[in-house]
């Protein structure tokens, strides 16, 4: 594997890959919570021990290779800013906003105020069940910076700009991680995430470009490993910051292999049709998981198990209900887009 191409030719996969490893990780993170014991807890340990939620940095790494794509293809800010809405608010909309209405409005009965701030994401910064949707927030985030990311990578020196771009990222977080920890404390789930987000932004004109991979590119996704093992035996003091350094370079080196090893099996549908689906597939499951735990796991007798395969069903199988949602509101919105103009015209020659 010495072209970085590939990592284009397998995005689909491997974001597949990613919603289905992030689906496992809630179901590690869930047997820990609720103390289940035996041979899921031994699993849940080594999942997130060699696993963990590296599929969120697969889907941010290949997130910042995918804008570099958009943006070059069609270097009209405009155009770009209305076709990353379009994909992140109707998924937000549908999936994300009824999450609310259930959880807010009826399950808790909760102020119309709290609602909306919910929706809006003012409760981002709260150590609760709110941060649940920080990806969503995260790329609204992502979506307004990348113009300014993007001009850097097709400027002269452009790696080393980004490498010290990268630099001042990781020494802002270690700043306000001393002099604001409560801030930090709240928030570094969502700006640790950047350092992967970034390294994507810097590898993405090598990926568009197909360049070859060098030495130095390979040292990028294989130093994850001597840093995770070292992290793994030490006995070290724990940081977030240090945690994130170690699983945003851990993830890389995983993402490499799994990518050399796709080279080598066949095309699978099933990872296409996930990757198609990602970030439907992601809020699907974090929706369900959430509300069935507080509706049947709380309330009910039904095994641990059970409810995650009911998760796990109702998310696959509310994607076809979803698209076909999505398809109405598509025709609704070009009908009334061919009707608008006609209306106008008939206004002006009355």
């Amino acid at each position: 594997m010495n072209n970085w191409s590939i990592f284009s030719k397998y995005r689909n996969q491997i974001f597949g890959l990613a919603s289905l490893s992030i689906i496992v990780y809630h179901l590690t993170k869930d047997i820990e919570t609720y103390h289940i014991h035996g041979t899921w807890a031994t699993f849940s340990s080594v999942y997130q021990t060699w696993i963990g939620a590296c599929g969120v940095d697969w889907f941010l790494f290949l997130s910042g290779m995918g804008l570099f794509f958009s943006l070059h293809k069609n270097p009209n800010i405009i155009s770009f800013f209305k076709r990353r809405i379009h994909r992140l608010l109707i998924p937000y909309i549908l999936i994300g906003i009824t999450y609310w209405i259930l959880y807010d409005l009826v399950l808790n009965h909760s102020s119309l105020l709290a609602f909306m701030s919910d929706v809006c994401f003012v409760m981002i910064f709260t150590p609760t069940h709110h941060i649940q949707f920080w990806y969503v927030c995260f790329v609204i985030v992502a979506y307004c910076m990348y113009p300014l990311l993007f001009s850097l990578c097709n400027g002269k020196h452009e790696s080393r700009k980004l490498w010290i771009g990268f630099g001042l990222i990781l020494s802002s977080i270690y700043v306000l991680s001393q002099y604001n920890y409560y801030m930090y404390y709240h928030t570094h789930v969502f700006f640790t995430r950047f350092m992967i987000f970034y390294i994507g932004c810097i590898c993405a004109h090598k990926i568009y470009q197909k360049e070859s991979i060098c030495t130095f590119d390979s040292l990028l996704f294989t130093l994850g490993i001597p840093l995770k093992i070292l992290y793994e035996t030490l006995p070290l003091v724990y940081s977030p910051i240090l945690y994130r350094f170690v699983e945003c370079f851990w993830a890389l080196s995983l993402l490499y292999l799994i990518i050399y090893f796709m080279k080598h099996l066949k095309t699978s549908q099933f990872l296409e049709f996930c990757g198609k689906w990602s970030l439907e597939i992601y809020m699907l499951h974090i929706s369900y998981r959430l509300l069935f735990k507080i509706l049947i796991y709380d309330q009910t007798q039904i095994p641990f198990v059970g409810v995650h395969a009911l998760v796990i069903a109702c998310t696959f199988l509310s994607i076809p209900i979803y698209n076909e949602i999505q398809t109405q509101l598509f025709h609704i919105y070009r009908k009334e887009k061919c009707i608008f103009p006609t209306i106008c015209d008939i206004y002006k020659n009355s």
